[in-house]
């Protein structure tokens, strides 16, 4: 808001190099009481927005609820945007995901999880492992939240049709969680009928504290996104394909 660039805040109230205010805005590293106490009088920054913020900063000390499940193998380094993402996850207010080909995170079953992990490249099983745990845990803290965020899934045709060529018993578990879940007021699954402007995308978008932030995953990792005109153009996109959804029951039992 004052317009200032990070390195002249590292430089007026730190009085080092800008990467040090970069590093602190990443979540790359943390940041100490008199370099938050200098850049919150550099700022302007007083009463209760202060001591929020140390507050954010005696908590980036505590352990996160994620971190043991990436202590194994190679999962021990992970992309900072997911635990970000993890995080933001469990305080939204509002969660809208997209998925083409994939049964969403948030809706899979174990089994479900299983097979996905048995078509992927060679991955060693402790990590597979610790990845089946976390998405368990992941759901756990979801599901059992005081009150449920309003969630929207856009689940494309594709991830439907793949069911199909599962083992039944994988098939039917899952099809059965889509179903229990969808009768849930504040969760709402939907299948678009045609082509739509998200085929072959994914991506999941988050209300959260007052902002609205945007997280992809591809291949070569993860992004976390708070660029206001990168997530109003996937708010478009999640809207315009909704539109030509239908509801995950009607879809099945038409199909």
């Amino acid at each position: 808001m004052r317009g200032e660039t990070p390195g002249q805040v590292a430089q007026a109230a730190l009085d080092q190099h800008r990467n040090t205010i970069v590093r602190i805005e990443s979540g790359a590293q943390g940041v100490k009481k008199h370099q938050l106490d200098a850049i919150c009088e550099h700022l302007g920054i007083t009463g209760v927005e202060r001591s929020y913020l140390h507050t954010l900063r005696v908590r980036s000390n505590e352990r996160g609820w994620w971190e043991p499940y990436f202590d194994a193998g190679s999962g021990s380094v992970v992309n900072p945007a997911f635990p970000m993402f993890l995080e933001t996850e469990q305080v939204a207010e509002h969660i809208r995901v997209l998925e083409s080909e994939l049964i969403p995170g948030l809706l899979q079953t174990p089994e479900y999880l299983a097979a996905l992990q048995a078509a992927q490249a060679h991955v060693p099983e402790d990590v597979l492992a610790s990845i089946r745990d976390l998405r368990s845990r992941r759901q756990q803290l979801m599901y059992s939240r005081a009150e449920l965020p309003h969630m929207e899934f856009i689940v494309g045709p594709g991830a439907i049709r793949y069911l199909h060529l599962l083992d039944p018993e994988v098939r039917d578990s899952q099809v059965r969680r889509l179903l229990e879940l969808a009768e849930n007021p504040k969760v709402n699954i939907s299948v678009p009928k045609g082509l739509h402007p998200g085929a072959g995308h994914g991506f999941n978008i988050l209300d959260a504290d007052g902002g609205t932030f945007l997280f992809l995953d591809a291949l070569d990792g993860c992004r976390y996104v708070e660029n206001s005109p990168v997530v109003s153009l996937h708010k478009e996109v999640f809207a315009a394909t909704q539109a030509m959804t239908v509801t995950i029951e009607e879809y099945l039992y038409d199909s």
